[in-house]
């Protein structure tokens, strides 16, 4: 949003000529003055008066690699004594540090004496977007009933297939189960050109669904009793079924929102 890059980029000092590519908003009433962002030349943060290290910091990607990521009970550590503030965050704390990783290791890939380049590289775009679609619901691997690529029991892939009509020729990058009995005949898989979801008839729209990424980026996310709602035409999808918050699952799919 605008308003929120906006103060980020005021609070953080952000230079006028950084690509900012993310905004981590930690402020608790969500205006993003406190939070992290990541931009083309290293990471900017901003930590409230109150904070135990506040003010603003940066780290430039030069000096990513020497850095430690972990967390305390209230606090991201970036190394080298400096910490980001999240308690005003909706993203658990694992997560952050497994976002920092992740960059950690794409930072690490470009050679020393090579600028990190300012330019989108020109790759295959369905491959490039698998590549990111993995990478960002990688973030998730570890909660329950959350399956990904190439890590899908295939059992459960092949009954996800037949039951939300997936075609054969489709990529499934992640499931999420929400069948009681843990076959993944109920629940959601995202792909390559969308997501594909299967309600039982307790469901207020049973049967099989598919939402292509060109509408789903439009969706607005949200919940009912034991359902999550993606917006019009009571498109919803019953989780009553699955061991994973039904929270976490709005965060993935807000997630995903953000590179389709």
């Amino acid at each position: 949003p605008e308003s929120k890059l906006a103060k980020a980029t005021e609070s953080y000092k952000v230079s006028p000529d950084e690509t900012v590519l993310a905004l981590l908003n930690c402020s608790v009433f969500g205006s993003a003055k406190n939070g992290m962002i990541i931009g083309l030349n290293g990471i900017y943060y901003h930590n409230d008066a109150w904070e135990r290290h506040p003010g603003t910091f940066f780290i430039p990607y030069t000096e990513f690699g020497k850095r430690e990521f972990s967390s305390t009970a209230f606090e991201i550590v970036l190394g080298h004594g400096a910490t980001l503030s999240v308690p005003g965050c909706n993203m658990p704390k694992k997560e952050i540090v497994n976002l920092l990783k992740s960059i950690q290791r794409v930072v690490a890939s470009f050679p020393s004496s090579y600028p990190i380049p300012d330019i989108p590289i020109k790759t295959d775009p369905l491959v490039n977007f698998q590549e990111v679609l993995l990478g960002i619901l990688k973030l998730f691997q570890g909660h329950p009933d959350v399956y990904i690529h190439p890590d899908i029991p295939k059992n459960k892939l092949n009954n996800a297939r037949a039951s939300y009509k997936i075609p054969t020729s489709e990529t499934v990058i992640c499931l999420i189960n929400c069948a009681a009995f843990r076959s993944a005949k109920h629940g959601i898989a995202f792909g390559l050109q969308g997501i594909y979801y299967q309600n039982d008839w307790s469901g207020n729209q049973p049967g099989a669904h598919f939402i292509p990424y060109s509408e789903f980026k439009y969706c607005t996310i949200g919940e009912i009793p034991f359902e999550v709602t993606f917006g019009s035409n009571k498109q919803s999808l019953c989780v009553a079924g699955c061991q994973m918050r039904k929270t976490d699952i709005i965060h993935i799919l807000n997630t995903v929102q953000t590179v389709v």
